[in-house]
């Protein structure tokens, strides 16, 4: 069992987590200060964090569970695959190209933020990275706030509410994610009324600077992440209103990827004219995932190959000199960079993590506003990363998410029921109520 001190330590490092690496910034320091910061951050907390329950390992996958352990060293061994053997330049593989800095460090860093919260995360760990989140998307509303403004004190290139991201579309999706917790939050009448004012507050500034960014990758997240919320609320008031709330899921869905392809009822409201670039990417990652199928063309190194792996029409679309660094799809980019075997486990252990949701909500009895946050936001993430890059300030959300779930079904897997609890700045309960020891938002 972990020392106290040591769950301590550990709890905070992985609550600072997401929002210094998503918040870091270094204009004053780096030729690109936006990623190298971020990598910096995410790998000294990431691996401190790991370094601390190192000792304790054994308890440690005992406590994740051997199958989920087994799937986590799975990916870690077809991440170091391509280092050796895709003959890519080993240097590009483990830092990642400029500008991107997704190679094998950062994956590593990602791998190990997932292990370490599936394995000590607790109800109070929760709910801290939780309010984490919240606070993050009200620091970064209110810097896009001042770019809006053009009272921005950084000198920047762009003169884009993209906050501290380096670009509108990783900006849109990490609101569209952040939003959707927050609006399930405001619904929720564990709150006082001042809580809840201020968190529709914030959410209307969030969309508002959402759709100052001019970018619908966002606006995908927001809607599908508000919908598997609404899903899950129907799931408790009854299983009939369940199945038709799933049907007008999957219809809205479908909708949404016509959308995008510029087809069906939702495309006046949702194309725009880069998905047909977008596609072209995604085409190359695909090509170069069935040109090398066992190892990929190396971490990171997309945009060796993009020219050789794009089609014509790419080439005479957008001119022979354009290049890509990234398939603008996550599974696509893993794909291409550790062929197959990386993206069937990186799959997998998606898959785990929905599974490990669906197993909440099974045996749940009571509405948790605080799981459907959880549940709802990596569910956006997702959603996002089909049409985006895995920028590094917002992949950390994704993977921490990831890995509460699977610890959240771990830590209620042996309970009758999962019952909604206090949160903080919550109405009082009756005074009948036994207190407990520990009283968290979970």
């Amino acid at each position: 069992m972990l020392p106290a001190t040591v769950d301590k330590r550990v709890s905070n490092l992985i609550v600072f987590a997401g929002p210094a690496t998503t918040l870091a910034i270094s204009p004053w320091f780096n030729f690109d200060p936006i990623n190298l910061i971020k990598v910096l951050i995410l790998t000294c907390i990431s691996f401190a964090a790991f370094g601390l329950v190192l000792p304790y390992l054994p308890y440690v996958i005992s406590k994740v569970g051997k199958k989920n352990s087994l799937l986590l060293l799975l990916f870690f061994a077809a991440l170091i695959s391509p280092f050796f053997f895709s003959g890519a330049n080993k240097a590009q593989q483990f830092w990642g190209v400029f500008g991107r800095n997704t190679g094998i460090l950062s994956y590593l860093a990602l791998l190990a933020i997932l292990f370490v919260t599936a394995s000590v995360a607790s109800r109070v760990t929760y709910s801290r990275i939780i309010w984490s989140l919240v606070a993050t998307v009200a620091i970064m509303s209110a810097y896009c706030l001042i770019q809006i403004a053009k009272l921005d004190p950084i000198s920047w290139s762009a003169f884009f509410p993209f906050g501290t991201l380096g670009n509108v579309n990783f900006l849109s999706g990490f609101m569209g994610l952040g939003l959707v917790t927050v609006f399930i939050f405001a619904l929720s009448s564990q709150f006082i009324n001042r809580t809840r004012i201020a968190l529709v507050s914030l959410f209307l500034i969030g969309v508002f600077v959402l759709i100052k960014s001019d970018s619908t990758q966002g606006i995908v997240a927001l809607v599908v992440g508000v919908a598997s919320y609404l899903l899950i609320r129907s799931w408790y008031l009854h299983r009939a209103l369940f199945f038709v709330a799933l049907i007008l899921f999957s219809f809205g869905f479908i909708s949404l990827v016509l959308g995008l392809l510029d087809k069906g009822p939702l495309r006046g409201l949702i194309y725009q004219f880069t998905v047909l670039y977008r596609a072209d990417y995604m085409h190359a990652g695909w090509q170069m995932t069935t040109d090398h199928p066992i190892f990929g063309v190396g971490m990171d190194s997309y945009g060796d190959w993009y020219r050789r792996s794009r089609t014509l029409a790419a080439t005479l679309r957008r001119g022979p000199e354009t290049t890509s660094n990234a398939a603008h799809n996550v599974f696509l980019d893993i794909s291409s960079y550790g062929g197959f075997p990386l993206l069937i486990i990186y799959v997998a252990l998606m898959v785990l993590v929905f599974i490990s949701g669906v197993k909440v909500l099974k045996r749940s009895t009571a509405f948790n506003p605080a799981f459907a946050g959880l549940f709802g936001g990596w569910v956006a993430f997702q959603a996002q990363s089909i049409i985006s890059i895995n920028q590094i300030g917002l992949a950390i959300w994704g993977w921490l998410l990831s890995g509460l779930l699977v610890s959240y079904e771990i830590v209620t897997r042996n309970t009758e029921q999962d019952k909604s609890t206090p949160y903080a700045g919550s109405k009082k309960k009756k005074k009948t109520r036994t207190l407990r020891k520990h009283s968290t938002i979970l």
